[in-house]
């Protein structure tokens, strides 16, 4: 789940500032509504049904699939190879 910070807060070894944007790992058990408010991702152009690179913030990106859960090794990439392996995962690599 992509999460804006409201307050700062402390998540994934950083600390996050107000505005800030960034994806929980497990949204039910990290989200806290204290200091977070759900955001939209920021998605690369795609369809729904596919993994696409979503940024976090800063110059980190994320693959996320379609069920919106971030790829096995996707995650706090490069904008570049988080294109690259978003598109690998949808078939268009070769």
């Amino acid at each position: 789940m992509k999460v804006t910070a409201t307050q700062r807060g402390y998540y994934g070894g950083h600390l996050r500032q107000p505005g800030d944007e960034f994806v929980l790992g497990d949204a039910k058990a990290d989200f806290s509504k204290l200091w977070m408010k759900k955001s939209r991702a920021i998605r690369e152009e795609s369809s729904p049904d596919e993994y696409s690179a979503v940024h976090k913030g800063g110059g980190s990106w994320d693959v996320v699939g379609p069920d919106g859960e971030v790829a096995e090794n996707g995650t706090a990439m490069k904008r570049a190879s988080a294109m690259a392996l978003a598109e690998e995962l949808n078939g268009e690599g070769d």
